[in-house]
């Protein structure tokens, strides 16, 4: 019998890739599958609606009302599959789907947020990109989770090969709480940056808040090719980045 420590190890990291390429299967799959479904029957009320017209009023407000539903059974699918797997990673790049989840985070929990991101975005390789996207994401839980929290600061920084990303949360000063949601996402972040040979740092500061610094070494093989020898020319060229008004 072959000793069981002789099998290769499985990496944090090849795990986290591992569930990011099933979130993305389930995402096109209810995308694809579901969504067409939907669609479908919302085609047929409207039709079902025109022959009708004008002839059963309370068929036509029962249509409505169903069509109502309908639509926001699509915009609850739409949320599902973009927190599976971000579209606008894909489409338009990690800045972008960063902002967009900070603007829903801050909708859905009505906390007053403000960004500031590099102008210059290089292109990462996918893997690379989506791991970013969630310790962003991640961070954003941590802070949303800060007991008394009503403002968030997202900060994002490009300096040589590294990224770095500053979250920081007014509130109460002291850690979460185990077991609650923003102490699971801490730690998820923590599992994520060490997996990146990254570091994080966490504090809270005596007048109240929670500041997190995750900085994270971006290396050649996490760029496209065509953009590698970008790399250190955009780390160069930002400066002070942009703030942007989350509601815009």
């Amino acid at each position: 019998m072959k000793n069981s420590s002789n099998r290769p190890s499985v990496t944090v990291k090849q795990l986290q890739l591992l569930v990011e390429q099933d979130k993305t299967a389930l995402a096109r799959e209810i995308h694809d599958e579901l969504g067409g479904h939907l669609i479908a029957t919302a085609m047929d009320l409207a039709s079902l609606k025109q022959r009708i017209a004008g002839t059963d009023p309370d068929a036509v407000e029962k249509i409505d009302r169903a069509t109502s539903s309908l639509n926001a059974a699509v915009d609850m699918m739409r949320r599902v599959t973009e927190e599976l797997h971000p579209t606008l990673l894909d489409n338009v790049g990690l800045f972008t789907a960063l902002r967009w989840q900070i603007r829903h985070m801050c909708r859905r929990s009505n906390i007053i947020c403000t960004e500031h991101l590099p102008e210059l975005e290089p292109r990462l390789r996918p893997a690379t990109a989506i791991t970013l996207f969630r310790v962003g994401q991640e961070a954003l839980v941590v802070a949303e989770n800060q007991a008394g929290v009503t403002l968030v600061n997202f900060e994002m920084m490009m300096e040589n090969e590294s990224i770095t990303m500053h979250v920081h949360a007014n509130g109460v000063s002291t850690p979460p709480e185990p077991e609650t949601r923003g102490y699971v996402a801490l730690e998820f972040l923590r599992h994520r940056v060490d997996a990146l040979n990254g570091t994080l740092t966490v504090g809270h500061p005596p007048e109240g808040g929670m500041s997190l610094l995750a900085q994270i070494h971006l290396d050649m093989k996490s760029v496209s090719d065509t953009q590698a020898v970008r790399v250190l020319e955009i780390g160069a060229a930002i400066g002070i980045s942009k703030a942007v008004d989350p509601e815009q």
